[in-house]
């Protein structure tokens, strides 16, 4: 993959601070490559100010102007010619974000930059949203009379279905503010409304908040081994998050294994042979059984053969995670991905919108997409405890280079510095 350096100092003003972070820049990416740091702003795509759609059409249509702002006030135009760039964004808690959040109107981008503040162990600016929270909960008003947030109402409806969330987000907020017994009561109304709902699965982002609310809360209460456990089984399902690994670290003593990309670098634990055929029947399927094995050569060097294993969670999960950004990726770069592997053992499918807008974007952009059925989940199984979904970028032999997810770009360029480093030491034993 060849990358435009290309990045340009422009004028220089006062630091833009709508504008959005760069977390992180990936090794070896176009961005490092360019010479972007963490800590620099994107402050304008195309001369017009950065918004999650303008975001997207860059990242889908290539050949937009970006403008970067440094942390003297500098500013750098880059041109980069397509998706991916190599960045890790989070957006400002300004006051649009603030009103989609007040208003329930929440989006998807808005919600991972939520999480990637969690992630990161940021919990203060969750404070500052309580008012927003508030008001999105805001009817019916008897949600609150357990958090001693507004007076009795006449009737005990839950809130409409999808906000058990923001409670979620609450709790974070009483958290930082070290109102435990508050964050304890939102997390059991987050609970509660989850319980009640007729939706079979849900995101585990929810319930890693609320273990990591519970531990602190335990910690208090004196029980360190509650809060120990609370803690361990929040890491379990985010082991990457650096919120989850400082707290287990404080809580024992001890720096927890780094459990996500303990694959990396293994030889994918199990074949399998599956028949090309959707749950769901709403996309053609040969019916034909289709093996890693046959799979795997037919790559060319070089090739990635993706592997999304979601076992018995909802079949669409792909649909608004990892299969839009593979799509761009393959648009880039056309020889990069071999095949894409779906393994579904559900037919459980929350939002079929969802299926058809990725499928649809895979199709447009010509990606070699194959949805294989386990119905006796057969292949989670063998995947040794790593939980459901599951997702691996394999090269031609079968070795795991990455895990990570592709939302967010992560897989790739694990992937990349993995085959890099696999590269080298081949070299060097040669």
């Amino acid at each position: 993959m060849q990358w435009d350096r290309a990045l340009r100092k422009t004028d220089q003003r006062q630091l833009d601070a709508q504008a959005w972070h760069i977390t992180h820049v990936f090794p070896h990416s176009p961005a490092a490559l360019a010479g972007l740091s963490s800590g620099w702003r994107l402050t304008k795509i195309s001369g017009k100010p950065v918004t999650q759609d303008r975001l997207l059409n860059a990242q889908l249509n290539g050949n937009t102007p970006l403008e970067f702002q440094d942390e003297t006030g500098q500013c750098h135009a880059w041109h980069h010619q397509h998706f991916p760039f190599g960045l890790d964004l989070s957006q400002p808690f300004d006051a649009a974000f603030r009103k989609r959040i007040a208003q329930g109107a929440m989006t998807d981008e808005d919600r991972s930059a939520l999480i990637d503040r969690f992630r990161d162990g940021a919990v203060d600016p969750f404070a500052d949203l309580i008012p927003c929270f508030q008001a999105a909960l805001g009817a019916p008003q008897s949600v609150f009379v357990r958090l001693g947030l507004k007076q009795p109402a006449a009737s005990d409806a839950l809130p409409k279905d999808g906000h058990h969330e923001y409670f979620n987000f609450l709790a974070l907020g009483f958290l930082a503010q070290g109102k435990l017994e508050l964050a304890g009561q939102a997390c059991d109304r987050a609970d509660d409304i989850r319980a009640a709902s007729e939706q079979r699965s849900f995101s585990m982002h929810p319930a890693a908040m609320a273990l990591y609310c519970r531990a602190h809360i335990a910690l208090a209460q004196g029980d360190e081994n509650a809060a120990i456990a609370h803690a361990q089984k929040a890491l379990s399902y985010y082991p990457d998050f650096q919120s989850l690994q400082r707290l287990v670290w404080t809580l024992t003593g001890t720096a927890p294994k780094d459990r996500s990309s303990q694959p990396v670098g293994s030889r994918f634990p199990t074949d399998y042979a599956l028949p090309n055929s959707d749950p769901l029947n709403e996309l053609p399927g040969a019916g034909h059984v289709l093996s890693l094995t046959t799979a795997l050569q037919s790559l060319d060097e070089g090739q990635f053969l993706i592997v999304l294993a979601y076992g018995s969670y909802r079949s669409n999960y792909y649909g608004n995670l990892d299969l839009e950004k593979l799509a761009m990726l393959h648009a880039a770069c056309p020889n990069l991905i071999g095949e894409v592997h779906i393994i579904a053992g559900s037919d459980y499918a929350l939002d079929a919108r969802h299926r058809r807008y990725a499928e649809g974007l895979a199709q447009k952009r010509g990606l070699p997409l194959t949805i294989l059925w386990d119905e006796e989940n057969t292949v989670m199984a063998r995947l040794n405890g790593l939980g459901s979904p599951a997702r691996f970028v394999l090269d031609k032999d079968g070795i795991i280079l990455s895990t990570a997810t592709f939302a967010d770009e992560r897989g790739l360029w694990q992937a990349v510095a993995q085959s890099r480093l696999k590269s080298e030491q081949n070299h060097v034993h040669h």
